[in-house]
């Protein structure tokens, strides 16, 4: 259920952001995240063709055994549906296969007392390609199901057979040779055959819980079977086909709940990945859609979890606590689904006093699909933007394209962490570039790619980055501008793409910069003000005091806020508002999952602007000594810095920096000769 999962977390928008234009990131945030899971879906499935033939399966490890570390102890109680093996290739064959499999999985997922691995990682095992074994520890599996699905004419032969991957032996089987009418009944007792096999007690509420499939029509089931298959591919030509099974599913059985949710997924997946000019206008309409949908399927058949998982996605675009109170309940009936953790996951995560909780539910989401690799970046991008842990994140990601090198998530935020916390301007460049090439209008990938040829210095590669875009080129050519030292051009395209709300994290130094210099040429003070109050969410109260977003960020819409209210002549209240901002980074800063990495950009600049030269130029040294490079050649730029100027310490640091970068450049000419970056002259 790619799209009723909600979103494990894009965190680099929404996470820095203040709260102007909090719904709009959000949303950016869900898109993101849907495309995450979007890409796993294929992503896995190369990778369950390639593991076996890695070193590491070799010697019988598991190739996310590195990467996860979410699957200490296989629990004994947990088992792997592989999908079933079509048989004699009718027509409608495979979907009969697919489709048993899949709907035996659902209804053991909804058993409190067992573990079920998500279809999108037991799914991908198409061929099975290894032993009982060496399946179960890539699944976390202690069980393995398995079958089989013949069809003559009417008639259905299905088998299914349940492995002990401890042993690699067969623990239960089961044939039917029946019409297909009694499709229903074959899956129910596969369920209740397979829990009883793992010596699962089943009391009156849990026999219902894997008893029935929502409906009794036959077509109306294999239209959503098709319709179920189709969705399962991730594409926007299969989906607007499932959508046609759905519809139809409803038309024969107008009560069958399951095919109401996964046409509201359709329709949802099908607004936002089928790119159009309208994208934007149909994606509120099918979320409007999705509402009805949702609320019809919940009105016909309060027991189904899906439902409320997708109300939970819907519900996080403006109500956390009504999301988060859907996922729950979702997730109450069944406990065994992946997707609505990492869902849940997001909204916990919006919450800063509950990040924990959040990267506990997307561990238990990573346990569940282990070879979903969309679970894996949204940890890292967790563990580097909320910890500021960039070894785990490094760790995570570098493992993760070291094994999927096309899965292009986790290629650009590879590239991000190199660029932004690692000052590895050459390696940056070269994931990003590689991002490009999976997909040429990733735009994000493309704004850190023309910061990253700026700050090593080359302004034509960067250029040439921003010429090749068939995308507003607007925000790029800020950077350039300011680069440049253009400030009247950047000032201009800054205050523009504020309006817009166009300005993510990844823009917001430089447009902050741009405007504070481009005001002091025009003296249009008012104007900076009226844009950087706007774009850092601070507010006044009735006596002129401020109020600052009270989610973490990088501050320096703020701090651009008290230099253009000190250039104003109302040095009053920029001193009440710097008090502020100085005091909440340091309140901050205490908290025990809080690093120094994120402040090494803001908190130079508050203190200098405070005044306080031997305190701003500690923090300075911190920052170079961590190998965090300023950003925009800001040493030189940052007018807060002119005090700054004749000490010898900071010329000092502005040297490392150049030295710094003039390796990077040449790390850079290293990788074009070798045939790694290309040349972009």
């Amino acid at each position: 259920m790619a799209a009723a999962c909600g979103l494990p977390i894009a965190l680099t928008i929404a996470w820095f952001h203040g709260e102007q234009g909090h719904q709009r990131f959000r949303r950016a945030e869900f898109a993101i995240l849907a495309l995450l899971l979007l890409a796993g879906a294929v992503a896995v499935r190369y990778e369950a063709r390639t593991a076996f033939q890695s070193s590491e399966m070799q010697t019988g490890r598991s190739p996310g055994d590195a990467a996860t570390s979410v699957a200490s102890k296989i629990n004994a109680r947990s088992v792997a549906v592989l999908p079933f093996a079509s048989i004699g290739k009718t027509e409608d064959g495979d979907v009969l296969a697919f489709g048993i499999a899949e709907a035996v999985l659902h209804q053991l997922a909804n058993l409190r007392e067992l573990e079920v691995t998500a279809r999108t990682s037991s799914f991908s095992l198409q061929d099975k390609p290894g032993d009982a074994r060496t399946v179960g520890r890539m699944l976390n599996a202690r069980y393995l199901l398995e079958g089989s699905v013949q069809q003559a004419g009417q008639r259905l032969r299905v088998t299914a057979q349940l492995i002990d991957t401890s042993t690699g032996a067969q623990v239960w089987s089961i044939r039917f040779d029946k019409v297909r009418a009694d499709i229903f009944a074959m899956q129910d007792e596969i369920a209740s055959q397979v829990a009883e096999a793992m010596q699962l007690s089943l009391d009156a509420d849990a026999s219902s819980r894997i008893a029935g499939q929502g409906t009794n029509n036959v077509n109306a089931y294999l239209a959503y079977l098709q319709g179920r298959a189709r969705l399962g591919k991730t594409s926007v030509s299969e989906a607007s086909a499932s959508i046609d099974d759905f519809s139809k599913a409803l038309q024969l059985d107008p009560s069958f709940a399951a095919a109401y949710v996964s046409l509201a997924e359709a329709e949802i997946f099908l607004a936002e990945f089928d790119v159009t000019e309208d994208r934007a206008t149909r994606f509120e309409a099918a979320g409007r859609r999705a509402w009805e949908l949702v609320a019809k399927a919940i009105e016909l058949d309060p027991s189904f979890g899906p439902s409320y998982l997708m109300r939970g996605y819907l519900e996080a675009f403006s109500d956390l606590g009504k999301a988060e109170a859907s996922y729950r309940r979702g997730l109450q009936l069944r406990p065994s689904d992946a997707k609505g953790y990492a869902g849940l996951a997001s909204v916990l995560y919006e919450q800063p006093a509950r990040r924990a909780e959040a990267l506990a539910a997307l561990d238990h989401a990573r346990r569940l699909d282990p070879l979903e690799p969309a679970h894996d970046v949204a940890k890292a991008v967790l563990l580097l933007y909320d910890h500021g842990d960039v070894k785990g994140a490094d760790a995570l990601l570098r493992n993760l394209v070291q094994r999927l090198p096309e899965y292009q998530p986790a290629v650009i935020r590879l590239g991000e962490l190199d660029y932004c916390c690692e000052a590895n301007l050459a390696e940056a460049i070269q994931h990003l570039e590689h991002a490009l090439v999976l997909d040429s209008q990733a735009h994000i990938a493309r704004r850190s790619l023309v910061l990253a040829y700026l700050d090593v210095g080359d302004e034509r590669a960067a250029e040439a980055v921003i010429d090749s875009t068939t995308q507003s080129k607007d925000v790029l050519a800020m950077s350039l501008y300011a680069h440049r030292g253009d400030w009247q051009r950047a000032g201009e395209l800054a205050y523009d793409a504020i309006a817009r709300e166009l300005v993510t994290p990844l823009d917001e130094v430089v447009a902050v910069s741009a405007i504070r210099h481009s005001a002091r040429m025009s003296r249009d003070f008012p104007r900076a003000i009226d844009a950087l109050q706007r774009l850092s969410g601070v507010g006044w109260t009735a006596e002129d005091k401020p109020v600052l977003s009270a989610r973490p960020s990088l501050r320096i819409s703020s701090l651009g806020l008290v230099d253009m209210l000190q250039a104003n002549g109302e040095p009053e209240r920029a001193r009440r508002l710097l008090a502020a901002i100085i005091e909440r980074m340091q309140v901050e800063l205490k908290a025990p999952e809080r690093s120094e990495l994120w402040y090494y950009q803001s908190m130079p600049v508050a203190l200098a602007l405070q005044g306080d030269k031997e305190a701003a130029l500690a923090w300075l040294q911190r920052g170079v000594a961590a190998a965090y490079v300023l950003r925009f050649n800001s040493l030189a730029t940052e007018p807060a810095f002119a005090s700054l100027h004749d000490d010898p310490r900071y010329t000092a640091l502005q040297r490392k920096v150049q030295e710094h970068v003039r390796a990077e450049r040449a790390k850079l000419e290293a990788l074009r000769s070798a045939g790694k970056v290309p040349r972009r002259d």
